[in-house]
């Protein structure tokens, strides 16, 4: 899928993973888009934080915005999914 195509699908679910980095909890926000396809959105340590952003992005999708009017602002490698 390339990223015009990325940007045109609706959002699918949301999906948190957690995970210790130095001893310290994060909050990474996954998206799964109607295509199938997986996108990481951000991590986050602060859960006020996080909570605001999973809010927002639950909002975009029971409207069913497209990926078009949403940032991802992910701070991940490839290696963090290995």
């Amino acid at each position: 899928m390339n990223n015009f195509e990325t940007l045109n699908q609706k959002i699918d679910d949301l999906i948190t993973r957690f995970f210790y980095k130095e001893e310290q909890l994060y909050f990474r926000i996954m998206i799964k888009l109607n295509g199938g396809t997986m996108l990481p959105y951000n991590d986050y340590a602060d859960y006020n934080e996080y909570k605001k952003a999973y809010a927002g992005l639950v909002e975009k999708k029971r409207s069913g915005d497209t990926m078009m009017g949403i940032t991802t602002e992910t701070k991940t490698s490839q290696m963090d999914f290995a």
